[in-house]
């Protein structure tokens, strides 16, 4: 969090994908870690270079990496109360939308450096970042 705040998303991301919790059974645990990663994600507007610095920090941070950006695809934002203003379930969809976009420019990013294989060692990998 600290890098980011200070104006380093690139080592930020990099180093929230060192060591993931994916030997953690605890649900809190996987939930903070993706919430700095995601905010890291987003910090970070060159996403080539972004992929570069994930690279250099280590072999299997871009396999993290990608885990990270299915388990965003996956998860949708919380649904709104019934009673809550259509301006802001509306809101809310547009933020999803946005969303989902921006990890799909991550996506292409990350496969360019795995190859292929980088998506078949996340689907078949048992250790779960979500």
């Amino acid at each position: 969090q600290r890098l980011i705040t200070s104006k380093n998303p690139v080592k930020a991301l990099a180093r929230a994908l060192e060591n993931p919790p994916t030997a953690s059974k605890d649900a809190a645990v996987k939930c903070a870690a993706a919430e700095v990663v995601f905010r890291a994600l987003e910090a970070n507007a060159d996403i080539a270079a972004a992929v570069e610095g994930v690279a250099a920090a280590g072999p299997g941070c871009l396999d993290i990496l990608l885990k990270y950006v299915y388990l965003g695809l996956a998860t949708p934002r919380p649904p709104l109360h019934e009673d809550a203003a259509a301006a802001e379930q509306d809101a809310t969809l547009l933020e999803q939308k946005k969303w989902s976009g921006a990890l799909l420019k991550w996506h292409p990013a990350v496969v360019e450096k795995t190859g292929p294989g980088g998506i078949i060692r996340v689907m078949v990998d048992r250790k779960t970042v979500g």
